[in-house]
């Protein structure tokens, strides 16, 4: 079997192409190209002619590298790989082997330097309405008249007619088909750019009388066939090249699609280790009692545990929302084709299986819609989702600062000021802050390009893909809030000294009395009100009251006392006895955190359970398509 390794030569020349190729045509580059008149992008032909890449078959004695089948092939495979908009196939490789095969010295001198350079792009007009390849397939006529020919006859789907500036033209001569040079731009030659499937710059080329002369006949009169055949034999293996190139980078890329999801999943990954610290701090914490707050003012007494778990069960929905909306994510329009489906046998499932989806998009028109809706709410459910981390981060921040003092973050989270030496700011929670709110402008930038007439599909591709924007910042989000999550200071004494402070047991107090008297919650509000009120006058605080404080404001309120003990009243104003006479599930009782800690590392467990089976799937998805693209290969290869 021949070695058909590159040599080291074409190893860089692979590498360089490559790079090139990556760096200077973006497929937005492409669409832009093709939406020209002439169907290519002069910058990008200018660079490519200045690589010598149009110089690779030609050989050194007109200005060539006189490079071997093989450069070329990996020339072409590189070009494929970006679809680059350039005439190179048409001029540098169709018209530069025509020459090469058949031309006089003369026309070779003449043309083969400019092609080279990159200064004179030539095209093959060789396929009519009646399209094939063979010599009976041309109908067009060049008439013996004046000592040259006069050319009759229209050339269909000429590829880079438009950019051309010579066309190699081939017509039936009186002895059979002969090639001939015909300048673009000769009187009578009209071009008119024909619709493509895939926007390809095809031609229709109109000659109209056209007048050549004798000395533009390339070849022998009659022999443009024996001449032309050889010729297409070697550009169909460089253009085989270049679909090559093409189809590795289709692959590629639907590998990477594949992997979208994978990487969809590194914000669930991380996100549910975010939950694991915050259940393990809770666990940590059932009975570090705190204030809680409502219009960032003293409410009632919780514990930090309970606290966080209110936050663990907000980043529960998000996790909800993201595997749900991960489920409508992971379903191929594949097979769907323009609206209605296709004609060709398409085995859907199967597509679907070896790209590692879930099911099908079940309505063919709706493949347009469901492409254009799931990016929508990718971007809703992660904006959410960074809004609620946000509020944690928020509630941290605050509670950072001297005034309240009751967390601090790590010295490694935080920064100083270049002035103030004695400052410690808590930069990594205002970097949190900062990009949870920058995400709120994810949802309506993705919704504001999806406001043209429904029959466009192009919005998303000219509005911009923020799917790795919005991946990347909740990724970095989650980490560096877990980072500070557990390496958190938490000062428990300062919370529990403060968790009794600004009369936060008032309303267990008045819970108690109507329990022990039976008389309405409405009259123990108002007495348990009149005596803060009362408290406040004398300046004492809630550890200093007794039975005698809370009779003294029964008797105003009511005219009668109510005859509860000093232990009593001490016991449900104090935290510890204000949050152990919750009973109800959910509450801040710190045995009803302890249950709802429990119930949160089952769900744990299954979200974690859930996401090793996507990945397995995907996973193996990957290596299936990898077997099938392997097996294909080697069949075309013993083939």
């Amino acid at each position: 079997m021949p070695d058909l390794s590159l040599t080291s030569e074409q190893e860089l020349l692979r590498t360089a192409a490559r790079a090139f190729v990556e760096r200077e045509c973006p497929l937005q580059t492409v669409r832009e190209a093709l939406e020209q008149p002439d169907g290519f992008s002069r910058d990008l032909w200018r660079k490519v002619s200045e690589l010598g890449w149009n110089a690779i078959l030609v050989p050194p004695q007109y200005g060539g590298e006189g490079g071997t089948f093989t450069d070329a092939a990996v020339l072409c495979e590189e070009m494929g790989r970006g679809l680059l908009p350039v005439p190179h196939h048409s001029s540098a490789v169709l018209g530069a082997l025509t020459l090469l095969a058949g031309a006089s010295e003369e026309q070779r001198q003449r043309l083969l330097p400019a092609v080279a350079r990159g200064e004179e792009i030539l095209a093959l007009a060789f396929t009519e309405a009646d399209y094939g390849w063979g010599p009976e397939r041309v109908r067009m006529t060049a008439t013996a008249a004046n000592g040259g020919y006069v050319l009759d006859g229209v050339k269909a789907l000429v590829p880079d007619a438009g950019a051309a500036d010579r066309l190699i033209c081939a017509a039936q001569a009186g002895e059979g088909l002969t090639l001939f040079l015909v300048p673009a731009g000769a009187p009578g030659v009209t071009r008119r750019r024909t619709s493509a499937f895939a926007g390809d710059p095809l031609f229709e080329v109109t000659f109209d009388g056209v007048e050549v002369a004798a000395g533009d006949v390339v070849g022998d009169v009659g022999g443009g066939w024996r001449l032309l055949a050889p010729v297409l034999d070697v550009a169909t293996a460089l253009a085989c090249a270049y679909v090559s190139g093409a189809m590795q980078r289709v692959y590629e890329m639907t590998i990477d699609y594949a992997q979208r999801r994978v990487q969809f999943g590194q914000p669930i990954a991380r996100f549910q280790r975010v939950q694991d610290v915050i259940i393990d701090m809770a666990d940590e914490h059932v009975e570090t009692y705190m204030p809680g707050y409502t219009h960032l003012q003293h409410a009632q007494p919780t514990t930090f545990g309970h606290y966080l778990m209110r936050h663990y069960f907000t980043f529960e929905r998000d996790q909800q929302r993201i595997e749900s909306a991960f489920g409508r994510v992971d379903l191929s329009a594949l097979g769907g084709a323009a609206m209605t489906g296709t004609s060709w046998p398409i085995d859907r499932t199967r597509v679907a299986e070896l790209l590692g989806h879930d099911g099908l998009i079940e309505n063919a028109y709706d493949t347009g819609v469901f492409a254009q809706d799931y990016p929508a709410e990718n971007a809703a459910v992660l904006s959410l989702m960074l809004s609620n981390i946000g509020r944690l981060a928020a509630d941290l921040y605050v509670w950072s600062s001297w005034e309240f003092g009751m967390v601090e973050i790590d010295d490694a989270l935080a920064g100083s000021s270049s002035i103030m030496p004695q400052k410690k700011n808590p930069n990594a929670l205002e970097r949190v802050r900062g990009l949870c709110g920058s995400s709120l402008a994810w949802f309506p930038a993705v919704v504001g390009t999806l406001r043209s007439a429904s029959s466009s599909d192009l919005d998303l591709h000219f509005g911009g893909d923020r799917t790795n924007e919005m991946r990347e910042t909740t990724v970095a989000v989650l980490e560096l809030m877990r980072s500070v999550l557990t390496t958190l200071s938490v000062k428990t004494d300062i919370m529990h000294e403060r968790a009794g402070a600004s009369w936060s047991t008032a309303t267990n107090l008045a819970d108690e009395v109507v329990r022990r008297t039976g008389i309405s919650f409405r009259s123990a509000h108002r007495v348990v009100g009149r005596m803060v009120r009362n408290a406040l006058e004398e300046g004492i605080g809630y550890r200093d009251i007794t039975a005698f404080h809370l009779d003294s404001a029964a008797e105003q309120t009511l005219g009668q006392s109510l005859g509860l003990s000093d232990e009593v009243v001490a016991h449900y104003l104090e935290p510890v006895g204000a949050v152990g006479a919750l009973v109800t599930p959910g509450s801040a009782h710190p045995d009803a955190v302890r249950v709802t800690l429990e119930q949160a590392r089952a769900r744990q467990a299954r979200h974690r359970r859930w996401w090793e089976d996507q990945t397995e799937r995907v996973a193996s998805a990957r290596q299936a398509l990898r077997a099938a693209v392997d097996g294909l290969a080697g069949a075309l290869e013993s083939s």
